[in-house]
């Protein structure tokens, strides 16, 4: 045993480890940095590509959903096979918890037309805001959105396209969809 405390101390003094000292050849641990929030805007924390698009997007006219969105789809969101998609649009344009809801089934249904026509009328960022806070909302809107779409499951988000009409989306450099 008094060889291998020999050898360890050998060892240990080779590397510049006092083992004379009374803490037992132990240092001190350095002072770790306090956490530092990350004070950015939601429009600084996004990538440039997605601050160019969003910035396209708000130099255009404000245009509701219902009026941009394919042919049938208020028929489509006032179906009722279609009640958890159409809760799960707005929980994600909205921000709500309406899928996380305890509500018996008749009670969803029953506050559906209201829910259709909120989101037939959402129209994406207030730019009746300053610019900046626009450009904020857009932000938030568009990371919740990206995380949510990212966790959610297949048939999931092709309910989704269904409901809003989707027929074909691609991000090709000047393909469909393609910013000017």
């Amino acid at each position: 045993c008094g060889e291998a405390s020999a050898s360890a101390a050998a060892i240990l003094g080779a590397t510049g480890v006092d083992t004379t000292s009374s803490s037992g050849g132990k240092r001190k641990a350095a002072a770790q940095p306090a956490y530092k929030r990350d004070e950015r805007t939601a429009w600084e924390k996004l990538q440039p590509g997605a601050t160019k698009a969003l910035a396209y997007l708000l130099r255009q006219p404000a245009a509701k959903l219902g009026a941009t969105a394919t042919a049938g789809f208020r028929a489509r969101a006032q179906d009722a096979n279609n009640l958890t998609t159409v809760e799960l649009l707005h929980d994600l344009l909205f921000d709500s918890e309406l899928t996380a809801g305890a509500k018996s089934k008749a009670d969803r249904l029953a506050g559906l037309a209201p829910l259709v026509e909120r989101l037939a009328s959402w129209g994406g960022a207030d730019r009746e805001k300053g610019q900046a806070e626009a450009r904020d909302e857009a932000a938030e809107t568009y990371m919740r959105l990206v995380t949510t779409l990212e966790g959610l499951r297949t048939y999931q988000l092709q309910a989704l396209a269904a409901l809003i009409g989707a027929q074909r989306l691609s991000s090709q450099k000047g393909g469909e969809g393609a910013l000017p």
